[in-house]
């Protein structure tokens, strides 16, 4: 849009495009932005920016947008949100309506993007993250070892999946993964990650914490919620249980695959002693 096209439209109301820029506006209106009332539509790479800068300049800018998600993020941005059936609607409103719909486009073109991304890293049966987007966070947490403090390691699988799926299916099965899942997450740590890394094979590292005893209490209140847990099969409790192996990182502060190595060993043993258990790696 040139300059020619921009003064045509700013004789009454101004609808500008987000190619305008901030600069094209001033020129356009010939006439300071500061105490106008503009309306900024769309929200996004373009109108975000733009309507802070309108802000920053005096301007009383009213954001509106399409979009539930994004009118929550007005509104934390300190914008006020507004619905409107029509642009034509609120031109009598406002001095200047400030058109950012291609930004709509490009949040689309972001929106898949992350749709795609949030496949690749979590795992669409539970929710937890894939094995890659676990070893990556865990490479990132590597590299910024002030904030691994305290921190355990635990592995962990389903005891009888493959029992439990001959005798109430596969459909069930996933059921149980689902619920392995709710299990792992429902332990109260502000800092984790929780992977189911292949079939029924999770793991969970906890950190950030003072001390292991600390990390202690969480294992033992996990343990108790798992043995607590249960799914609805043909009309019949069920229950859950995990059997894991888990390993401190200050006993041990290697690399993460010799970790997981170490918490597998205590997962065996923990099969070896019965199931349902979950065992600290010790060296013998």
């Amino acid at each position: 849009m040139d300059f020619m096209q921009l003064q045509e439209v700013v004789e009454g109301n101004a609808i500008i495009t987000a190619e305008a820029t901030v600069a094209e506006i001033l020129l356009a209106s010939k006439k300071s932005i500061c105490q106008q009332k503009i309306l900024v539509t769309g929200y996004g790479c373009c109108g975000k920016p733009i309507a802070f800068l309108l802000r920053a300049m005096g301007a009383e800018v009213t954001v509106a947008a399409r979009r539930e998600k994004v009118r929550e993020e007005i509104r934390q941005d300190g914008f006020e949100a507004v619905e409107f059936l029509s642009i034509h609607e609120m031109v009598e409103e406002v001095d200047t309506i400030v058109n950012t719909v291609p930004a709509l486009v490009i949040t689309e073109e972001i929106i898949e993007k992350q749709r795609l991304q949030r496949e690749r890293d979590y795992d669409l049966l539970t929710g937890l993250l894939t094995r890659r987007a676990f070893y990556q966070k865990m490479d990132t947490l590597y590299r910024r070892p002030n904030d691994i403090k305290h921190a355990v390691l635990m592995m962990c699988d389903l005891d009888g999946l493959k029992q439990f799926n001959d005798k109430y299916g596969h459909a069930n099965g996933d059921k149980a993964i689902q619920k392995a899942a709710e299990i792992l997450a429902s332990v109260r740590a502000r800092n984790k990650y929780i992977s189911r890394l292949s079939g029924d094979e999770f793991a969970i590292f906890i950190y950030g914490e003072e001390s292991d005893g600390a990390l202690e209490v969480k294992i033992r209140e996990l343990y108790d919620y798992m043995m607590q847990a249960e799914i609805m099969v043909f009309n019949q409790e069920v229950p859950v249980r995990l059997s894991g192996g888990y390993i401190f990182y200050s006993k041990y502060p290697e690399s993460l695959d010799k970790l997981l190595k170490k918490a597998d060993r205590g997962l065996y043993d923990s099969k070896e002693a019965g199931r349902a258990r979950f065992t600290e790696y010790k060296e013998a």
